[in-house]
């Protein structure tokens, strides 16, 4: 299938005929989709359905078995890491395990693809970092250790070193696990601001179409046996669909201005 954005916009980061197998199971077959800028994805399908493949191919981290990614119209496999990283942000589902530094020195990992080799952080790169720990809540928590903080801390500390890495495209694998209703609305509001008033492309998985709905324009359901529908959200997530996707009858409820869906 495939899924075009009007003429004029820009397509940051496409797939033409993508396929993708893991396991033995195909994940998408001649998958050709435009992220433009400006467009927040919502990536939805049931466990194993193979979002997380899926975003990994989209940010070069594994190959696909055919067609190709490409950013800014040039292959991803033909395009040098460092551009990569300074265009293509991914976060990713297992929680930051690195060396046991402060929240500040974690963060600042987010600034290395800006920085020349055997170049230091300045003091840019920490007015950067911190910007993003205070978008995330973790500012009073600069000096801690790694080690002494939560789940959800941990979380979102992993989105606060995306957000300092500044890039063009962010790809989130399940950005509000872990967290509570209060900072998984603060995430998502804040990933959707960044498409709608700085022109970023964010691509997502969430489990939660209700979520999708509110804070996502566009959305790429992932069906079993390799098939997939993608297009604007209002569109796409609909009481059909979404009870095909999960395999159970869902149920649309209007309330206050949202499109909430619930199992019946």
């Amino acid at each position: 299938m495939s899924a075009g954005i009007p003429p004029g916009e820009i397509v940051a980061l496409e797939t033409v005929g993508l396929g993708i197998e893991i396991g033995g199971r195909t994940i998408c077959r001649s998958l050709s989709l435009s992220f433009g800028a400006a467009q927040c994805w919502a990536v939805l399908g049931l466990n194993g359905a193979g979002k997380t493949t899926l975003l990994h191919t989209l940010a070069g981290v594994r190959p696909p078995q055919s067609g190709e990614v490409r950013l800014d119209g040039r292959s991803l496999a033909r395009t040098p890491r460092r551009v990569i990283a300074r265009s293509i942000g991914l976060l990713a589902q297992d929680l930051l395990d690195a060396f046991d530094g402060t929240v500040l020195e974690t963060t600042l990992i987010g600034r290395h693809p800006h920085l020349s080799r055997w170049h230091w952080e300045g003091a840019e790169d920490a007015r950067i970092a911190m910007a993003a720990l205070a978008e995330v809540d973790l500012d009073r928590l600069a000096a801690r250790r790694v080690s002494t903080l939560s789940g959800g801390e941990c979380e979102r500390l992993a989105i606060a070193a995306v957000l300092a890495q500044q890039p063009r495209v962010w790809l989130l694998d399940e950005p509000t696990s872990h967290l509570d209703a209060h900072h998984q609305l603060l995430v998502l509001d804040l990933f959707a601001c960044r498409a709608a008033e700085q022109g970023r492309t964010v691509v997502m998985s969430l489990h939660d179409a209700s979520l999708a709905a509110r804070y996502c324009t566009h959305a790429l359901l992932l069906f079993e046996g390799g098939e997939a529908l993608a297009g604007a959200a209002a569109s796409v997530l609909t009481e059909a669909s979404l009870t095909r996707l999960y395999r159970h009858p869902i149920r649309e409820i209007a309330a206050d201005g949202l499109r909430l869906f619930v199992p019946r």
